[in-house]
């Protein structure tokens, strides 16, 4: 017990460094105490479960893979961590008579009032959307109950995760979570039939996923939704009356909530009018091209043309590099090697796309942990021990101060760039301005029409 709780100390004082914000929504949904199952998307591999595994305040079973256990260490690991290894079909053909031993264990852990965790799509994916769901999660609840005679009392709630940018250090994660699906409904149908009560179950486990994350169903449009989340997004949020209840919510929630509309609706319009989406699909591609060719960004063209005043923004330009150089010097001396070989370990051992978050978060952490000892080390041979401890503190918000300083002089050089553009190819970027305007209208009437359609099905 005290082996885990160090871990999770240690798993969650890195993923609070490795992420800007971890949301967790609707934590109330999640009952205090009773046997429950958390079922989730699983869009960023072993991370996925780190990050609900510390931000819920239950301690959490996995149901994982039994690929995971490929060595003694790890397995003894897993263990001690609560892992239970399923034998897939795919993986283990001819052993998967071993998931007997699963389901007794897990009919024992909700037995026992405590909680699962369990990704039913099976396997971590890139794309965004719900796979189709393994029939474990139905078959786990559905079994528990029965050998319990409908008396347990559990109960599954969905979960969505949503990762604004799964590689991307200081990036933003919310938890979704949905209402609790009681397994008492489905008491009914599956002591009649045991096959369909199982997908009943796991077909309304996989409706309520879709509700709680974006879901792009097809893969060709996905990169088509991503650029109009540069280009709309921002104009969905400028509309949003102050009585919207949308208003209300945290700003990782509007963003995966107005993504997942946008998503849904660029389904619908592909199955409704093609032709129309296929030629705003084209003039987008084309758009975002001439942009990034000019190194430009779609924030700077929405905002009125005014002339450009070259010589503040150089002087701004110049000042800032000069007053927050120091800070960026001590930070990349006392930061840039592990953050490179975070890199280095995220693309090397990250083989597979959903798994390179984990390999960053936890290449980083070996090696932050190992270059601040080194140098916290160095300044004690040579200072006192409370200078060298004060060194030590210093050291990860000398980081963020580096990062903050890259990060605000990018944008003085956009903003600059812009300037020079608007200056010496004013003509483009009236024309870029017109076209974003021509794909805005369409689109506005896109969500009108949308919208009609929406609260009429409603």
């Amino acid at each position: 017990m005290i082996f885990y709780y160090f871990i999770r100390l240690l798993i969650k004082f890195s993923i609070e460094l490795f992420f800007d914000e971890v949301e967790v929504h609707r934590e109330e949904y999640i009952p205090k105490e009773g046997p429950l199952i958390i079922a989730a998307n699983h869009p960023s591999s072993i991370m996925d479960a780190l990050v609900v595994g510390v931000k819920t305040p239950r301690k959490i079973h996995y149901i994982g893979h039994s690929g995971l256990f490929s060595n003694s260490l790890k397995s003894k690991f897993l263990f001690a961590m609560g892992i239970i290894p399923v034998y897939r079909r795919e993986d283990n053909p001819g052993n998967t008579e071993t998931n007997t031993d699963m389901f007794r264990a897990a009919y024992r852990i909700l037995e026992e009032g405590k909680c699962i965790g369990i990704f039913p799509e099976g396997t971590s994916q890139t794309d965004r959307k719900v796979l189709k769901l393994k029939t474990g999660t139905a078959r786990i609840a559905l079994g528990a109950e029965k050998q319990n005679d409908f008396n347990l009392g559990l109960t599954i709630i969905p979960l969505g995760l949503y990762f604004t940018a799964r590689h991307r250090f200081r990036s933003k994660v919310l938890l979704n979570f949905g209402k609790p699906i009681p397994i008492s409904e489905f008491k009914e149908i599956y002591e009649e039939d045991e096959y369909e009560g199982v997908h009943r179950l796991t077909d309304r486990i996989s409706d309520e996923l879709v509700k709680l994350t974006v879901n792009v169903k097809k893969n060709e449009l996905d990169d088509f939704v991503v650029d109009l989340e540069k280009i709309y997004k921002a104009t969905l949020i400028d509309d949003l009356v102050e009585e919207d209840p949308l208003q209300s919510k945290s700003d990782i929630f509007k963003d995966m909530y107005l993504t997942q509309q946008l998503a849904d609706a660029v389904t619908y319009y592909m199955e409704k009018s093609p032709d129309d989406v296929n030629a705003l699909m084209k003039d987008v591609k084309n758009y975002r091209f001439k942009i990034d060719k000019l190194q430009l960004h779609d924030s700077q063209l929405r905002s009125d043309l005014k002339k450009a005043n070259i010589s503040r923004r150089s002087w701004k330009i110049m000042f800032w590099s000069v007053i927050g150089f120091p800070i960026w010097v001590a930070g990349a001396l006392t930061n840039y090697i592990p953050y490179k070989l975070a890199e280095y370990i995220g693309n090397k051992v990250g083989y597979d796309e959903t798994k390179t978050s984990s390999a960053l978060m936890i290449g980083g952490g070996i090696g932050f942990l190992l270059y601040y000892s080194l140098e916290t080390y160095l300044v004690y041979l040579f200072y006192r021990p409370l200078i060298a401890l004060s060194f030590l503190v210093s050291l990860p918000f000398l980081g963020f101060a580096s990062l903050a300083y890259v990060k605000k002089l990018r944008y003085r050089w956009r903003m600059w760039n812009f300037s020079i553009t608007l200056l010496t190819n004013k003509h483009i970027v009236k024309k870029l301005k017109l076209e974003r305007r021509s794909i805005i209208r369409r689109l506005d009437q896109f969500k009108e029409d949308y919208l009609k359609v929406i609260n009429q099905s409603g």
